[in-house]
């Protein structure tokens, strides 16, 4: 019971934490991935109605239409996520590679920190494409 606690807090706060940071960085996504999750976020909602026991045929009744729709601001928020989270991974990486095996000293090269305010732009404009 105290684990599954201290799971849920941790869970929540990483939840926050991501949140907090998709807020302070606004750029446009592109739509294919957009599209792609919201894909990913129906698929795994029908998956579940099914293993509840929805039937097939009342599955197909569902205006998927609208229940795309619905799934578009948290789709958006989830790809914004996942572009920031390997973004800071991949600069975390560059920056280790760049010191070696040196002291944990930053140099001036490596003091020009990414700024997270800012208005929208897209995300390679913003980030820099790899």
């Amino acid at each position: 019971m105290e684990a599954e606690q201290k799971h849920t807090a941790e869970h929540e706060a990483k939840d926050k934490l991501v949140a907090e940071l998709v807020k302070r960085n606004d750029f446009e996504v592109p739509e294919a991935m957009v599209d792609r999750q919201i894909d990913l976020r129906l698929e795994r909602g029908l998956r579940a109605l099914a293993s509840q026991g929805m039937r097939a045929e009342d599955m197909k009744k569902m205006d998927l239409n609208r229940l795309r729709a619905g799934q578009r601001d948290q789709a958006v928020q989830e790809v914004k996520a996942s572009l920031l989270l390997d973004r800071i991974a991949d600069d975390g990486e560059d920056r280790g590679r760049r010191r070696g095996d040196r002291s944990g000293n930053r140099s001036a090269r490596n003091a020009d920190e990414t700024d997270v305010g800012g208005g929208a732009r897209t995300f390679d404009t913003r980030w820099g494409a790899r």
